[in-house]
């Protein structure tokens, strides 16, 4: 009797038609939230601009992978938030979580946007994210084990003024959007080439905010290769 799902396992390493499905995926995804970006106005809902986020996607031939996350404000501190009634306003952060599908392979993306001007300590909040997925994201490479790559984060995060806040994360995806491996403290698997992955690590402060950056990576026998190209800089919206 099998201890373990076979087919997860075969899943874990994507060919080269797989990465061709997924780098569509991502070309969609991140052509609407360009297009999204310039449509975002102060004082609308998180639900209205998720729900244009979907249909941005729909309207370019692809389809919503999961339920799209678009957190203002204080609710950005809810990784997995539902987009509310919730009006955005200024020196809000305004957190979007989404990815579209063109078929049957994924993509998964997230940003972190300021609306209408950025403060001093959002710029603070974003830059440290904004180094612990580029740091995190270095460490993608064949051989590395995972527990290697969560620790390497974690060490940078202390280095910073928000580590009791931060969060480690990234997961495996392509078929669904949360496959085998996860980024997991202690887990002494090793990362192979062909593995697709994000990298999101996070900080999340309750009653004020947070910001993820996740990107989508591609793992080759040369190291990491990032199928996501949206900027990481903090923008304003709105």
């Amino acid at each position: 009797v099998p201890q373990e799902d076979p087919i997860a396992k075969l899943r874990m390493l994507k060919d080269e038609e797989e990465v061709r499905c997924i780098d569509e995926a991502v070309d969609v995804s991140e052509s609407c939230l360009h297009q999204l970006v310039e449509e975002i106005e102060i004082g609308m809902t998180e639900k209205a601009i998720a729900s244009r986020l979907d249909i941005l996607m729909l309207e370019a031939g692809g389809v919503p992978a999961f339920d799209t996350i678009v957190a203002a404000g204080e609710n950005c501190f809810s990784q997995h938030h539902h987009p509310s009634d919730r009006r955005i306003k200024a020196e809000d952060f305004l957190l979007i979580d989404f990815g579209a599908t063109t078929g049957e392979y994924l993509a998964d993306i997230s940003r972190t946007f300021a609306v209408g001007a950025i403060t001093s300590e959002m710029q603070a909040i974003h830059d440290a994210a904004r180094g612990a997925t580029e740091i995190g994201t270095e460490q993608l490479r064949p051989g590395t084990p995972i527990k290697d790559v969560w620790q390497t984060i974690k060490d940078y995060f202390d280095t910073t003024d928000f580590a009791s806040h931060s969060a480690v994360s990234g997961h495996c995806f392509g078929l669904d959007v949360h496959e085998r491996p996860f980024i997991l403290e202690g887990d002494p698997s090793k990362l192979q080439p062909g593995m697709t992955t994000t990298m999101e690590p996070g900080i999340y402060i309750q009653g004020y905010g947070g910001v993820r950056i996740e990107d989508d990576v591609l793992i080759t026998p040369d190291g990491p290769r990032c199928l996501t190209s949206f900027p990481r800089e903090l923008m304003v919206v709105g």
